[in-house]
């Protein structure tokens, strides 16, 4: 009898342990699915030293499955305290199902930091259709000093010679004229500051009109590269209303921007939806690569340059009052 009872709980401790394996297994293999999905980012800094202001390159490569979408940051993106020079793609190799995709960037920057650290994030297109990002890793990119050092060339000359003697400083009589300037300055201010502010405020508003509108232009005969023609309309109307970048909405996605334009009072809900959809229309373009109607993207231009139109006839308006 007891010879019975061991056997059969020796028969199910291995069954547990042939299930508990099972389990181990199966999990392992769901983890590996998972990270087989998700892009790998390696940033690489071509060179050992680099120069306060002068470029340097860097390699971001990015590997993933073979019929993913991946989407590289563009050379307009904010990469404070980097500044982007250019960017090159590198031909896409894959091999077994796995691509890799590359891209050289220019980078330079005036900080005078002797090390400064670097990551670049990319993006890519889930299999349910959601746009995730994923970064890549922190590299450390040494300076050299900005001044390497310097030589006193000048040598000293003893002058043995009597000094001329000067007459005295009549402190008195400067102290009347420098008082007498201070006042008149400050009832030049007093008077003048009023209208002279009025009138740098206006060319301001101009020259910051004429800039946008410019680029505005220039967008409008594109739009068979759609790609460049919605960065590019994106790009012109969030410059304007945010002239100072202290909104941040350069580099807001439509979700965030739902919220972001809630601080923009000076537009109604007609603009904003307006600009909604023209940015949900520029991440299908961008991320997903799907064409939009010609009709539709003259008509996105349309709304934009009558948004602006309105925000410059404000400022010019908020001048005056």
């Amino acid at each position: 009898m007891y010879r019975a009872s061991k056997h059969f709980l020796e028969k199910g401790m291995q069954g547990a342990k042939w299930h508990k394996g099972l389990l181990a297994f199966m999990l392992v293999s769901l983890a590996a699915c998972l990270h087989a999905q998700v892009p790998s980012v390696t940033l690489t800094c071509k060179e050992k030293l680099v120069q306060v202001g002068r470029p340097f390159e860097i390699e971001l490569s990015v590997r993933h499955p073979e019929r993913m979408v991946v989407v590289f940051p563009d050379t307009a993106a904010d990469f404070k305290p980097y500044e982007v020079e250019t960017g090159k793609p590198i031909p896409t190799s894959t091999d077994e199902g796995r691509s890799e995709d590359i891209k050289i960037y220019k980078l330079y920057t005036w900080e005078i930091d002797s090390l400064q650290h670097l990551q670049f994030p990319v993006g890519y297109i889930t299999a349910n259709g959601d746009t995730e990002r994923v970064l890549s890793n922190i590299v450390d990119v040494e300076f050299l000093p900005s001044i390497v050092g310097y030589s006193d060339t000048l040598k000293v000359k003893i002058i043995d010679t009597l000094a001329v003697i000067r007459e005295p400083i009549n402190w008195v009589a400067w102290g009347i004229i420098f008082t007498v300037c201070g006042i008149l300055i400050v009832a030049g201010v007093l008077v003048f500051s009023k209208p002279l502010r009025k009138m740098l405020r206006r060319a301001k508003i101009e020259r910051e009109w004429r800039k946008h509108l410019a680029q505005l232009e220039a967008i409008k005969g594109h739009t068979a590269d759609q790609a460049i023609y919605y960065a590019g309309l994106n790009k012109v109307w969030r410059g304007y209303f945010d002239r100072h970048w202290s909104l941040a909405l350069g580099s807001m996605t439509t979700t965030e921007l739902r919220e972001g334009l809630l601080s923009l009072q000076a537009i109604d809900d007609t603009d904003r939806n307006a600009l909604l959809k023209l940015s949900q229309a520029a991440d299908m373009v961008l991320y997903a690569d799907r064409v939009q109607p010609e009709q539709q993207a003259v008509a996105f231009w349309n709304e934009v340059h009558r948004i602006m139109t309105k925000e410059y006839q404000r400022r010019k308006e908020a001048v005056e009052l």
